[in-house]
């Protein structure tokens, strides 16, 4: 027998639409604030239906989902969401994954089928968007989310995929929430990962570049690009990472309050008091993005400064 779950989910409204988008086992469409999302249910989800939400709150379903489309379209997705499950007929077998079936055709076929149960996400799932926000993407943005989105279509996502995507869409959420140090926190976490992935030998220049300078932080960031894979770690990523490196390790981020608290203190910095620290999370948002992007293997993708902060473009 084969089970179906239709999701229907809230995001930050925008002038993005994709008809027919694919990632991991979903197929979705993507309209304004509104995305629907189909994916295949297994067969114990017949057995008991007062817990088929469970089946779905998993890193490879809706973390999936969620975490790519933030991370693709720089959008807050809601895990606030609404689903219904079908039972297909043994004689109506639907291909979700079946290319010559349009998501709107596909979304007809389902929709024909029985519907075993309706159902919600529980509180526990907020919202986490203002619906009063709209965004108006240039052509230029329009252009690098789909781009991005249409390549997520073909990656494979093994474990630790799926963990730096989870750990970025959580820095962008906390960001946007805001508990921005949390945020600097999960974007710390990838660097930490890349620095472990480098091995001396695979870039000379950069074990090179690692003897020749004498502070730590800067033989860690070169460690990072390398870890990365980048042909080059120019001066402005070193010193961005360096910058980062020493934030995490010797100011009050995750409570390591090694210098004495002032008197006085900004309370628009919570509690941190390290200078100009939330522009350097804005440019650790985009870097992180783009190493992922890097790790995945995505081409065609570079990295500016554009008014300061750092983006995406399209090469």
């Amino acid at each position: 027998m084969q089970y179906i779950f239709v999701l229907t989910l809230k995001a930050e409204n925008s002038n993005l639409q994709i008809d027919d988008g694919t990632v991991g086992d979903w197929r979705y469409s993507w309209a304004g604030n509104q995305i629907i999302a189909i994916t295949q249910g297994s067969n114990t989800v017949n057995q008991n239906r007062s817990s088929t939400f469970d089946e779905l709150i998993t890193a490879r379903k809706l973390g999936l989902l969620v975490d790519t489309l933030s991370f693709c379209s720089d959008l807050t997705v809601s895990t606030k969401i609404e689903y219904v499950l079908y039972k297909v007929h043994p004689s109506n077998k639907v291909g979700i994954k079946n290319p010559s079936l349009s998501f709107s055709t596909l979304f007809s076929q389902v929709r024909s089928q029985k519907i075993l149960h309706r159902g919600e996400s529980s509180d526990d799932c907020p919202v986490r968007i203002n619906m009063g926000v709209s965004h108006s993407f240039n052509s230029e943005k329009l252009e690098l989310t789909k781009y991005l989105l249409k390549f997520f279509a073909r990656i494979r996502f093994i474990n630790t995929k799926l963990k730096l995507l989870n750990y970025w869409r959580r820095g962008f959420d906390l960001y946007e929430l805001p508990y921005k140090e949390e945020s600097f926190l999960a974007c710390f976490k990838i660097l930490e990962y890349f620095k472990g992935c480098y091995q001396k030998g695979n870039n000379k220049l950069i074990d090179k570049r690692i003897k020749l300078v004498k502070a730590k932080t800067k033989k860690d960031a070169l460690r990072i690009g390398g870890g990365v894979n980048l042909l080059n770690v120019d001066k402005f990523l070193v010193r961005l990472l360096g910058d980062a490196i020493v934030v995490r390790n010797r100011y009050d981020i995750a409570h390591m309050r090694i210098r004495p608290l002032p008197n006085s203190r900004n309370e628009a910095l919570y509690f941190t008091y390290y200078d100009q620290i939330w522009d350097l999370n804005d440019d650790l948002l985009e870097l992180t993005r783009f190493f992922i992007l890097k790790y995945y293997g995505v081409t065609g993708i570079g990295l500016k400064s554009d008014g300061g902060l750092l983006r995406l473009y399209l090469t």
